[in-house]
């Protein structure tokens, strides 16, 4: 209790149904409540996925804060040994991972998301597709690949700069994407060339997006 009373992590004692029976007082710099204002209450109140617990398990879930706030956290479990004299039926400590999983996703935009459009990058979208193309192979449904580039672009950024030429890109991306659905996937091949995945598409319901992109940049 001594070195739970002192250490950085929260450390609490859970019963079988997952009730709080002790939590240590770092708990109010981490989640904003006292340990008396947790005593008695179910984790799940706080952490859905905490339903998923069971010992040797160590689980990061997204928490709900005191303030209606929401941070991350890693929860390793352990069982205690029933001479321990506690009615607590696991032990558990819980790490603040906010910022590892903020650098995380970060890392996986600079890898996924081409950084002057906000397009797919090339070399994700390619990987994207060939999966998608793999599920429908599999499902026998369709899906559809359109290609397009910018008319006479090369004109744009001699005459106006590649700063305005720039932001032609950041448009054509923008304005293509109130077009598509939330399941199709934009992507810069580079330069000026685009593409556009369309799961669970045909053909022929392929053309007429693209005719609908089209006048959009028109």
């Amino acid at each position: 209790r001594l070195l739970a009373e002192h250490a950085a992590d929260v450390i609490v004692t859970l019963d079988e149904a997952c009730r709080f029976t002790y939590v240590s007082p770092s708990v109010t710099r981490f989640l904003g409540y006292t340990p008396d204002q947790l005593i008695g209450r179910k984790l799940t109140e706080f952490a859905a996925q905490a339903e998923h617990l069971h010992p040797g398990s160590v689980v990061e879930m997204p928490i709900t804060c005191k303030d209606g706030s929401t941070l991350w956290a890693e929860m390793t479990v352990a069982r205690l040994p029933e001479e321990s004299g506690t009615k607590a039926g696991l032990i558990g400590v819980i790490r603040d991972i906010t910022e590892r999983k903020r650098l995380q996703d970060d890392l996986r935009h600079l890898a996924t998301v081409d950084g002057l459009t906000g397009a797919l990058n090339r070399r994700y979208f390619v990987e994207l597709g060939e999966r998608e193309i793999s599920q429908c192979a599999r499902l026998l449904c369709p899906a559809s690949v359109l290609l397009l580039d910018v008319d006479h672009f090369k004109q744009i950024n001699d005459r106006y700069g590649h700063q305005v030429g720039d932001e032609v890109l950041r448009q054509v991306v923008q304005a293509g994407r109130k077009v598509l659905r939330a399941v199709d996937h934009f992507g810069r091949m580079g330069g000026d060339e685009f593409a556009v995945l369309l799961p669970a598409t045909t053909g022929r319901d392929a053309a007429k997006v693209g005719e609908r992109l089209r006048r959009t940049y028109n």
